[in-house]
């Protein structure tokens, strides 16, 4: 589905000073597309991306995904996150540490009712897709450096993006 954003504004406080985060943001993310948001540390990335979903309000401004209008500030309309149909992965991954893997790869097919039996067929093919797609994942990684990607050592000892 085509998600369009029209003037989306998120203001933030900190030390009593205004911090613009989303500054009458206009994007219309086409449908059946892969699209990224690049852009360095703090430029409102994840802040867009939380709105969309539903898990960060916005100030002022519109989002609509597909044919249904998923938040209008000025309308008062807010579908909540579970209703919007769409899935994040947060940059701490946001994994369960009390379930085992089949149940955090289950659990948003859990929370939309979905029937015991699709889901055992689906978190088993997403399973099997995991090795395939975490290997295709760390050659693009590896390759980013033509794009001026360095990893750097940061205090935990991991390996992390110099450009975030």
């Amino acid at each position: 589905m085509e998600i369009r954003i029209a003037g989306l504004t998120k203001d933030f406080s900190s030390e009593g000073k205004r911090i613009r985060a989303l500054d009458h943001v206009d994007l219309t993310i086409p449908a059946n597309r892969i699209f990224t948001l690049l852009g360095p540390s703090g430029c409102g990335k994840t802040t867009l991306l939380r709105c969309i979903v539903g898990l960060e309000s916005p100030d002022s401004g519109e989002i609509a995904i597909g044919d249904e209008i998923v938040l209008s500030k000025e309308r008062s309309i807010f579908v909540p996150p579970e209703k919007r149909g769409l899935g994040m992965v947060f940059q701490t991954y946001a994994i369960w540490p009390h379930m085992n893997v089949f149940d955090n790869v289950a659990y948003p097919l859990k929370s939309r009712n979905t029937p015991m039996e699709e889901i055992r067929i689906r978190v088993a093919k997403a399973l099997a897709n995991s090795r395939r797609f975490r290997s295709a994942m760390v050659r693009f990684l590896a390759s980013m450096s033509f794009l001026g990607w360095r990893p750097v050592k940061s205090r935990t000892s991991r390996a992390t993006s110099s450009a975030s």
